[in-house]
């Protein structure tokens, strides 16, 4: 017993001595991330920005290669090179909201960015549609007082249905690379842009894609060896990975099994369908990425809320999904499914407030505006969904700018 009780004693005293050890090491990692919040909030608050109004040409002929090209140009991952930047001072790397949206039945283009970016931005957005109006604009948020309770509101963000790698049917699935009359094209932004200029007189619509060039930025944690400290910080690409992943899985799927019982991928038979898919993995790897997060509002008079428009906006994003592929499904929406969920009505109020709040200020990728992850689409996918569309979109409140009057400033830089 007098054995036991020293044995006790010195397991106690070694305990006391390292307990704390991890008490250290837990304020130290709480200190670390409120520290890196702060100084990249005061960063992020320390930015201008200006909201960009896009007035698309009233002859305007290119496809969406031409947003895709200009999209390319949004694609900056300076900024955070090294720790001291990103730790220390705080800095993000570029961040940027594009906006399509409808003041009852206007259609309009924005989009949102740093001041310091904006010349260049224009001199982007000119290379690639001459013709077009872009003007330094106020701020439609603000024309909502949404606090005064005079308005109902619902709110969305949404997501992928399927793995980031699969990619999202695009403007060249639809053939709009290839060169056709203007008549025989098929848009897939015309049904966004009808459904936007058909809502009501009074109610507001917005649409923002929210995005910031693709780095690679998750930890290798297959790569990790835990003798050598330099796999402990390695960071993968899982979007490529991912890729190469389901690549591989649709090959040993069809492949034949060899002598070691395993998939002999040298031997693989693969259908139409495969091959397709395998095209479009490798086709959308293969461009720029960005991370995405796509946020929706839509506010009306208190007594005039038509519930309608929430299956139309849900519904205008139906086109770009495939069964084989990917898709789009709302997530994060402003409401629940029972009514026992929110009894009191306060955590929707919460909701609502919190998501409008982020809209204004287009936060997303940091606190407190991180509520949902984002997701990663290439330049070929966010130019499907936003890019000044032809004369087939022909929705009559879609406001054109005479390309006869319209002229790019002569001062912008070279």
């Amino acid at each position: 017993m007098q054995e036991f009780t020293e044995l006790f004693n010195i397991v106690l005293g070694i305990v006391l001595v390292l307990l704390p050890i991890p008490i250290l090491v837990l304020v130290a990692i709480i200190f670390w991330h409120h520290w890196v919040s702060y100084i990249r909030a005061t960063f992020l608050n320390s930015q201008e920005m200006v909201l960009l109004r896009i007035t698309p040409p009233r002859d305007i002929e290119k496809s969406p290669l031409a947003a895709e090209l200009f999209l390319e140009s949004l694609h900056q991952t300076g900024g955070e090179g090294n720790w001291y930047d990103k730790y220390w001072l705080g800095k993000t790397r570029a961040c940027f909201s594009l906006e399509m949206v409808s003041i009852g039945g206007e259609v309009r283009f924005y989009l949102y960015t740093r001041k310091s970016l904006a010349k260049n931005i224009e001199t982007q957005l000119y290379g690639q549609y001459p013709t077009a109006e872009i003007k330094i604009a106020d701020d439609y948020v603000y024309d909502v007082d949404h606090s005064t309770g005079d308005y109902a509101m619902w709110g969305s963000y949404m997501t992928l249905t399927a793995k980031d790698a699969y990619p999202i049917q695009t403007y060249v699935d639809f053939g709009l690379d290839k060169e056709k009359e203007e008549s025989l094209k098929i848009d897939p932004m015309t049904p966004m842009v009808e459904f936007l200029g058909s809502v009501e007189e009074g109610h507001n619509v917005w649409v923002q894609w929210l995005i910031r060039a693709h780095k690679k930025e998750d930890t290798a944690h297959s790569k990790i060896v835990f003798w050598n400290p330099l796999t402990w910080f390695e960071k993968q690409d899982t979007w490529q990975e991912e890729a190469k992943s389901e690549i591989k899985k649709i090959k040993e799927k069809s492949s034949p099994k060899g002598e070691d019982g395993k998939p002999d991928i040298s031997k693989s038979k693969l259908s139409e369908g495969d091959k397709d898919t395998i095209g479009a993995l490798e086709r959308s790897t293969s461009k720029y990425a960005f991370d995405v997060g796509i946020r929706i509002v839509y506010l009306s008079p208190k007594d005039d809320f038509n519930s309608e428009n929430i299956g139309g906006i849900l519904g205008s994003f139906k086109q770009y999904g495939s069964p084989n592929l990917n898709g789009f499904k709302p997530a994060g929406s402003t409401g629940f499914d029972y009514p026992w969920q929110d009894i009191t009505g306060k955590k929707v109020k919460r909701m609502k407030e919190g998501i409008f709040k982020a809209y204004a200020n287009r936060g997303f990728f940091h606190p407190p505006y991180k509520r949902v992850k984002p997701f990663v689409l290439n330049t070929e996918e966010l130019a499907t969904m936003f890019h000044l569309p032809g004369l087939s979109v022909s929705t009559p409140s879609f406001k054109r700018v005479d390309s006869k009057k319209a002229e790019p400033p002569s001062n912008l830089p070279i």
